[in-house]
């Protein structure tokens, strides 16, 4: 998918940039799985208390 025609016509950024990963030295999925299931982890249970809340 080409995304330059999807944000034609909007202002330029100042200081936005965009980085690009070539490579890597150690495994990143473990990292990736890890660091959202962490998140995910709190987020459930801030749903959970929630609900029983009402």
């Amino acid at each position: 998918m080409i995304m330059r025609g999807l944000y034609a016509g909007y202002p330029p950024v100042k200081g936005a940039r965009c980085r690009v990963v070539l490579s890597l030295e150690e495994e990143f999925a473990s990292h990736l799985v890890e660091t959202l299931l962490d998140h995910f982890e709190g987020t459930t249970a801030a749903l959970a208390s929630a609900a029983s809340a009402t």
